[in-house]
């Protein structure tokens, strides 16, 4: 069974260089470390502002959505 995407930023940890930045960025404070490593610590928080996936200077955070513009009728 393939698993559904989640609904918040996802940290890629295998890249991520432990600089903190997004946690510093996120104005929820829905974003810890475990270790020396970021998480997702508290996913209710998140607004989804996107804040982390542009600060981070490695590039390893994505935030799954896209915003569209539905063509007029």
């Amino acid at each position: 069974m393939r698993k559904s995407p989640s609904p918040h930023p996802e940290i890629d940890l295998s890249r991520c260089t432990g600089c903190g930045a997004c946690i510093q960025v996120c104005p929820e404070q829905a974003i810890g470390k475990i270790g020396s490593l970021p998480r997702i610590m508290k996913p209710e928080l998140c607004t989804l502002c996107a804040l982390c996936e542009e600060v981070c200077p490695m590039g390893v955070i994505s935030v799954p959505f896209v915003i569209g513009w539905a063509e007029a009728m």
